[in-house]
């Protein structure tokens, strides 16, 4: 497992686009879809517009939960939900399902507000 992206959800993509545009040498994606990232070297940083992110993945109210995603890819996303149902007593909140981007993806919530979401390119 490899923690490969976090990924901010916000209502407010257009500001928070504009701040990291306007960063020393941050490399920036265009908006598209609702969705932009920030190239770093290491673990990625993607942002969501917040209807955008409910409406691709079914998942509801992300940004009163503090509006972050842990993003794993894994080898077999099924397995990987088990495992933290069982050993975290995190509840599903959404999945598995397949993206639109191309990933066969499951998210867990924990009570505390972090959601994780297991992914695995198809």
């Amino acid at each position: 497992m490899q923690l490969d992206h976090i990924q901010l959800v916000t209502r407010e993509i257009s500001d928070v686009h504009s701040f990291f545009s306007a960063l020393p040498s941050m490399q920036v994606t265009s908006i598209s879809q609702g969705y932009f990232e920030v190239q770093t070297n290491g673990t990625g940083l993607a942002i969501y517009d917040t209807d955008a992110f409910e409406s691709a993945t079914g998942m509801r109210d992300v940004s009163s939960l503090g509006g972050t995603v842990l993003q794993f890819s894994v080898r077999n996303v099924d397995d990987s939900l088990n495992a933290a149902k069982r050993a975290l007593g995190v509840e599903l909140a959404v999945g598995p399902i397949q993206t639109n981007w191309g990933t066969r993806s499951g998210y867990v919530k924990h009570k505390s507000g972090v959601v994780i979401e297991f992914y695995s390119w198809n």
